[in-house]
């Protein structure tokens, strides 16, 4: 009987601490730049190759102190240049655009912070092209691979606020678009 009571005394004590998306801002805006897994690979990649931060906004909206659903968009452009001795010089230009719904589930709110985890079930267009001479380099092939359904698990997010409405955020991911993402962020 004494650990009920401890117990109910406990979470009626955590009720006023550990709540979710704030109820007085229903709607944030962010823009991100995130650090992808394909980015990474084609900076790896051998050549002389570039790639920007994939480049986010998202939307979200409070449906409860707990939960919220929103979208989001991200663009991400990579470049390779390759010395080839056989066919000659080349480049091939990828880019993928991402649309995604999120669904989030906030803890620990405050006036100042908001952590969250949740899930983005997204679909990536990608594009390829190419000016290589090699007949048997199928840029097509490539996409193939790629695939276009990106599920992406958000482990843990961060929005902290310098004022009522502006402030700065970042996610960790596992999956498309992003593996780790930085941005502002503004709440009304």
């Amino acid at each position: 009987m004494k650990k009920i009571l401890l117990l109910a005394i406990l979470a009626l004590s955590l009720n006023g601490i550990i709540q979710a998306q704030n109820e007085t801002y229903k709607s944030t805006f962010c823009v991100n730049g995130g650090f992808s897994l394909v980015g990474s690979l084609i900076s790896a990649a051998n050549g002389e190759t570039s790639a920007v931060p994939a480049i986010q906004v998202t939307y979200d909206y409070g449906i409860s102190k707990w939960f919220s659903l929103g979208g989001a968009a991200s663009y991400q452009g990579m470049k390779i240049n390759y010395t080839d001795l056989t066919y000659g010089d080349y480049k091939t230009t990828i880019k993928r655009l991402n649309f995604g719904l999120r669904a989030l589930f906030h803890y620990a709110n405050s006036e100042k912070v908001d952590l969250y985890s949740g899930l983005r079930l997204g679909y990536t267009n990608w594009n390829i092209s190419t000016n290589s001479k090699d007949p048997a380099y199928d840029a097509d092939d490539v996409l193939s691979k790629a695939g276009g359904f990106a599920p992406q698990v958000i482990l843990f997010g961060f929005r902290g606020y310098f004022t009522d409405h502006i402030g700065l955020n970042s996610e960790l991911t596992v999956g498309a678009p992003h593996y780790f993402s930085i941005g502002v962020n503004y709440r009304f």
